[in-house]
């Protein structure tokens, strides 16, 4: 099911507010098998999915699309500003500059607890606390642990969500889900140039990749960006029309944020690893 609705406001003629509010419920989706959740459930069942070499070393993990029994729902909001500041006249040497706001607020993403992974404690030597497991954060219901996670039998966790946004979700179907992404567009245009600022903002996730001793989670940081854009528009170049661009993603080449985990150290769900990019483009019409 799917529900959303919005509308564009404009209480100035150089001034545009957009708000759109959006809800959908997936029942019984199918879903893709996480790894890293059958790797952790292996701890407690001996999962066959989980391929180890002759020493009991991982070496792979089978997985499979599934049928990811109750509702997935998630809600939220897209939103958006756009000022328009107008030169003098409508010529083509006139300025002109605009400035807004993008973004994209989550205010829920619950998935069926069965589809969730359990949290496995080491043992903390320091304080002599043993090993033990706890059951995934934030979720309905009894604190009780369903090992088996199992949608058919008759545990009552099976039926209660847990809530995962402004989470990483490393052991579950869910992507990495901020809170916040925000861009904060800024052209200034003049005579066919044109200079466009993006700064751009991913607020940060908890990550369950491992818990802690205490049972917390490590803070993803949250990530934020500039790319800059030149532009100049020529007119009747062999009979057309032409736009050359030359820009830099990544300004200050800032570094992703660091994640727990043996595979990578970014999420490359959100956040780009490659750093200051420069590129050039033309284009026309022909």
């Amino acid at each position: 099911m799917t529900i959303s609705g919005g509308f564009t406001w404009n209480p100035l003629d150089q001034l545009a507010l957009m708000l759109d509010l959006w809800r959908y419920d997936y029942v019984d989706r199918i879903g893709v098998e996480d790894s890293q959740q059958i790797i952790n459930e292996d701890m407690l069942t001996m999962d066959d999915r989980v391929v180890r070499d002759a020493n009991g070393s991982i070496v792979g993990v089978n997985i499979r699309q599934i049928n990811v029994t109750g509702h997935t729902v998630t809600s939220g909001m897209d939103f958006g500003a756009v000022l328009e500041i107008p030169g003098p006249n409508r010529s083509r040497d006139t300025w002109n500059v605009s400035a807004g706001i993008t973004g994209t607020y989550t205010f829920v993403y619950d998935i069926p607890r069965a589809q969730t992974s359990t949290r496995a404690i080491p043992a903390n030597p320091a304080t002599g606390d043993p090993a033990k497991v706890l059951p995934p954060p934030d979720c309905d219901g009894s604190s009780t642990v369903d090992f088996d996670m199992n949608p058919n039998n008759d545990g009552g966790n099976d039926k209660d969500s847990c809530h995962v946004a402004g989470k990483r979700n490393a052991t579950n179907f869910a992507p990495a889900i901020p809170r916040w992404r925000v861009n904060f567009p800024v052209t200034f245009s003049v005579a066919g140039h044109s200079v466009t600022a993006i700064p751009r903002y991913v607020s940060g996730l908890d990550d369950d990749v491992q818990p802690n001793l205490d049972g917390s989670f490590d803070r993803i940081g949250s990530w934020f960006s500039l790319d800059l854009q030149y532009g100049y528009r020529m007119e009747n170049v062999i009979g057309k029309d032409m736009v050359l661009r030359v820009g830099v993603y990544n300004v200050f080449d800032e570094e992703p944020p660091h994640v727990n985990g043996s595979s990578v150290a970014y999420e490359a769900g959100l956040h780009d690893p490659r750093g200051r990019m420069i590129y050039a483009k033309l284009s026309g019409q022909f």
